[in-house]
C-alpha cells in the first residue's frame, strides 16, 4: 500500500479533492503541508471512513457521536473531538 511507504494520495470527497497520508508519518504530513502551501500554524484534519479507525485518536467520544458516525460514515459528517496522546502534534499544530 502506498501509504505504508510514506507516500500521500489524492482522494475525492463529497465537495473537494483531498490529500491524505497515515497520521503518524511526519514526513508524509510535511509533504502535504508543502504541496498545499499551508501555514504550519493551521492544523490538518483527521479523516476516516470508520469508527474503529478513529477511536485511537479521539478522547471521550460521546455515544451520540458514535450513533452519528454509524449512520453517516462513510459520508459527509464533521465532528470535533479532543485528541488522545496518539494524535501527533505535527497534525494539530500543537492545538
Amino acid at each position: 500500500m502506498i501509504l505504508k511507504i510514506g507516500e500521500i494520495l489524492g482522494f475525492e470527497t463529497d465537495t473537494v479533492w483531498g490529500l491524505g497520508c497515515l497520521p503518524n508519518d511526519s514526513a508524509a504530513v510535511d509533504k502535504i503541508y508543502e504541496i498545499k502551501g499551508r501555514d504550519r500554524s493551521k492544523p490538518l484534519i483527521l479523516m476516516s471512513n470508520s469508527l474503529s479507525a478513529l477511536l485511537p485518536y479521539v478522547k471521550n467520544m460521546p455515544d451520540y457521536a458514535k450513533t452519528l458516525i454509524d449512520k453517516h460514515f462513510p459520508g459527509a459528517l464533521t465532528l470535533i473531538f479532543e485528541k488522545t496522546e496518539l494524535t501527533p502534534n505535527f497534525i494539530t499544530s500543537g492545538k
